[in-house]
């Protein structure tokens, strides 16, 4: 309701023109607005030091409304400092205020700067327009003092006061600078408008650099540039240009002849450019709060020259932030680092292959070894997950741009395996000796029992009735799993059968040396791949043994991996020398020669040499 409080000072007025308060033109100078480095409390000493030259206007013509008034006819909450543009005459007209002057404060570069502004609210016409600039705070209390002389200089009565004013001390220290000259009578009525006819007029032309500012004469909005008024009175006159934010307002006073004037201002650019770049690049942007279009790097041409904040983010960074300032005609470059918002998570463990789980996710992430580039900062949970091991659960503390480690050692499971066979012999089953395989390798003969890591295992076995088909059984902790085998013997042979009969060809006496030396070529062999096997055998049973004494499962793996070697030995030792001895026992028939067997075989028959020689050689590799 308070804002109404000026209409009652209107009515009273309209009711009795000839009061003294309706004889006097009431100025509101608002709270300026601080956009600078400057605390509240020294932009609000600023305010009233313009409000000190105010109140020195002639009090019969002008009436001054204090700060407590103008806070007083507004709603409860108003901050005047945040008041600009329309919102500035708005104000005026809500107090009762016939002029309305308001400021704002800004760094610009290093230097501290202060724009005054006087409207009529009556028209909302812009009056007059100055500024004050400093390096020092104590310094732009002085020019501002002058800024607003200067100001009220437009206002009937403002020329005078200017002239009292001129060389004067300001309360401050330091005499008041303003440029107002002591006229003459002559050149007052100069001044004056011509009265050589009621229709005498001047032409005014204003032009700019660039084109399209707006030209107040006198107060008023008349046009934009470039702008011709051909129905202009001449005499003294006041021209004031402004192109938005853009660029710096300009302004004339002086006399208009009734032959015209022609006025050019070329106006001065109130931006300069800003650089915005981050690294990493391709990160988004606010501007004091307002988001840029597009990503860095970003240039913007045309940005208005005043204090500004920037901030930018991207995925998986911090938010960084820096205050710039941009000057007239001149780059500023803003460069933020962002900081990472992730770290670099390395896993593994003994024996690899375990699966990983991050935090309470039920999905792993991958198996070791493992590494994730970008992991969540912070505390993370981690699980690994193996066959034959227990779950291993543990914490892990992630920082940006750090690498964190994690190497357990995953302990093993084990259970037990029971393997049997049997055979059915004249109706009844019998157990029988069969070599067992798990997992591929090798491990006894039935019956057989053993430890062996939790999980699913396959289980095979072979006798000379022949292989079986794999079985997969499951072994849990502390259990023992049965497999049970029922092998058929095969049928026998026939007794009545009888052995072929070899004929053997006369040979040349150079096949029958190829053959010889061929046969004792392989038996040699075969004897060396018997011995390298019962090395092998040897040593791996040695590492086997350690190995169960110390439950150490690689090394353990390591002496299987031998036998498999012994193993391998031993069957192509005797397979080369199954094939030496043939070899020897059937060497041809020399011309005239009474026996086909070499001298080591002499007197043995040769169809009989060979399966024995066989059957001696397999049961040596078993």
């Amino acid at each position: 309701m308070n804002r109404f409080l000026g209409i009652p000072i209107l009515l009273a007025c309209l009711l009795l023109p000839h009061a003294a308060d309706c004889q006097q033109k009431r100025v509101a100078v608002l709270e300026f607005r601080n956009l600078s480095s400057l605390t509240p409390e020294e932009a609000a000493f600023l305010t009233d030091t313009v409000r000190s030259v105010a109140i020195l206007l002639p009090g019969e013509a002008y009436r001054i409304i204090t700060k407590e008034n103008i806070l007083e006819l507004l709603p409860p909450g108003t901050d005047l400092a945040e008041c600009e543009g329309e919102c500035e005459i708005a104000t005026g007209r809500n107090v009762g205020a016939n002029l309305v002057v308001s400021g704002e404060v800004i760094t610009f570069g290093r230097v501290l700067k202060v724009s005054l502004k006087l409207h009529d609210t009556t028209t909302s016409a812009l009056l007059n327009f100055q500024t004050a600039s400093a390096e020092h705070v104590q310094q732009l209390e002085q020019q501002t003092y002058a800024a607003a002389v200067r100001l009220f200089e437009v206002l009937p009565g403002g020329q005078a006061m200017a002239r009292n004013l001129a060389g004067r001390l300001h309360p401050a220290g330091g005499s008041v600078q303003v440029t107002v000259p002591a006229r003459t009578t002559a050149q007052a009525e100069e001044a004056k408008p011509s009265t050589t006819g009621e229709d005498a007029t001047a032409l005014l032309y204003v032009s700019t650099e660039p084109e399209g500012a707006t030209v107040l004469v006198d107060g008023r909005v008349v046009g934009k540039t470039p702008y011709q008024d051909l129905k202009l009175a001449p005499g003294y006159h006041v021209v004031v240009v402004e192109y938005a934010d853009l660029y710096h307002p300009d302004s004339w006073s002086g006399q208009i002849p009734a032959e015209g004037r022609h006025l050019s201002f070329p106006l001065k650019p109130h931006f300069g450019s800003l650089l915005i770049e981050t690294e990493p690049p391709g990160a988004e942007c606010r501007l004091d709060g307002i988001p840029l279009p597009g990503r860095t790097p970003l240039l913007r041409k045309q940005q208005v020259s005043r204090t500004y904040r920037v901030a930018c983010t991207a995925r998986d960074y911090f938010e960084a932030e820096q205050v710039v300032i941009v000057e007239d005609e001149e780059q500023a470059r803003v460069r933020l680092t962002l900081e990472a918002n992730f770290g670099r998570l390395e896993v593994d463990s003994t024996p690899r292959g375990a699966s990983v789980l991050l935090d309470d996710a039920t999905s792993p992430v991958g198996r070791t070894p493992l590494i994730l580039e970008r992991a969540p900062l912070g505390g993370r949970k981690i699980r690994l997950q193996k066959t034959g091991h227990r779950d291993w659960d543990g914490q892990v503390m992630v920082r940006s741009s750090q690498v964190a480690h994690v190497r357990p050692v995953l302990e093993p499971v084990f259970g037990k395996l029971q393997v049997s066979a049997s055979s059915r012999d004249g109706g009844d089953n019998r157990p029988v000796r069969a070599k067992v395989t798990v997992d591929g390798s090798p491990v006894g003969e039935t019956p057989w029992k053993d430890k062996v890591p939790t999980g699913p295992h396959v289980v095979r076995v072979a006798s000379p009735f022949g292989d079986t088909e794999p079985r997969t059984v499951e072994v849990f902790e502390g259990r023992t799993a049965e497999v049970f085998f029922q092998l058929d013997p095969k049928p026998p042979r026939s007794s009545a059968v009888a052995p072929p009969q070899v004929v053997r060809k006369k040979a040349p006496a150079n096949r029958r040396a190829i053959q010889r030396k061929a046969g004792l070529a392989f038996t040699a062999m075969g004897l060396a791949g018997l011995l390298a096997g019962g090395l092998a055998h040897g040593i791996s049973k040695e590492k086997a043994e350690d190995a169960i004494g110390k439950m150490d499962r690689p090394r353990y793996d390591q002496a299987r991996t031998g036998y498999h070697a012994a193993y391998g030995l031993y069957g192509t030792g005797a397979l080369l020398g199954i094939i030496g001895v043939s070899l020897l026992a059937t060497l041809p028939q020399n011309p005239g020669s009474q026996g086909g067997t070499s001298k080591a075989l002499a007197g043995i028959p040769a169809p009989l040499v060979t399966p024995t020689m066989v059957g001696a050689s397999w049961n040596a590799s078993f």
